[in-house]
């Protein structure tokens, strides 16, 4: 993170960096937590509270949440360095889509968790493209990082699913085998993946022009 253009900046230019690296955890974190509210929520009407509140996949999306708003609480106080912001910035990062991804794993396959992941971590790198200072070339490496791990759960969830399921969605489940179901479903995944990959790192340039 050392060969950032913002390595060797000013103290007003730090401040700056600072304050949006705090925003980004700050945003990202109360979309994470609205969807939260919104989960609970959703299982009081329908009334399968207690089950939602234990569920695994609310706690890997709670764990998502407190990482993120960890950013704003570490990157708000005091006048840190360059290198600790990014170090928080890019942990931050990594460990809130590590979280979802892992939050995936405990989704049923016919609920389309690789989509669901995918749009949950979408939301962290638009957020990031928008308030952290980036090249585009940091960005799309970022995104390419995110994607290996998130790909490989995807994949590794539809090939042990059972594919009857997915009659009804139009899926020949009598003429194919797990390994078809998880390429495809993995296919999908990257290729929304790719789509915002490709949108934050036009935001990165757009925005920031480095």
């Amino acid at each position: 993170m050392s060969d950032t253009p913002w390595s060797r900046a000013n103290p007003e230019a730090r401040a700056f960096l600072q304050r949006r690296i705090a925003q980004f955890g700050l945003v990202a974190g109360l979309i994470s937590l609205a969807a939260i509210v919104f989960r609970i929520g959703l299982a009081a009407v329908y009334d399968y509270t207690r089950k939602e509140l234990i569920d695994p996949s609310l706690l890997w999306h709670w764990a998502a949440a407190t990482i993120l708003c960890g950013v704003w609480l570490c990157a708000r106080r005091g006048e840190p360095s360059v290198r600790y912001l990014y170090w928080v910035e890019g942990i931050g990062l990594v460990g809130a889509s590590a979280a979802y991804t892992i939050m995936a794993k405990y989704i049923p396959p016919e609920a389309e968790p690789g989509l669901i992941a995918a749009f949950a971590i979408s939301y962290i790198l638009f957020s990031r493209a928008i308030f952290v200072p980036s090249t585009a070339r940091h960005t799309a490496v970022l995104g390419l990082a995110i994607a290996v791990p998130l790909l490989a759960t995807v994949f590794y969830i539809f090939s042990r699913a059972d594919p009857k399921p997915f009659q009804q969605m139009g899926w020949d489940a009598s003429s194919s085998t797990q390994l078809a179901l998880a390429s495809s479903q993995t296919a999908m995944t990257a290729m929304w993946w790719a789509c915002t990959t490709a949108v934050c790192t036009a935001a990165s340039h757009v925005i920031y022009g480095l």
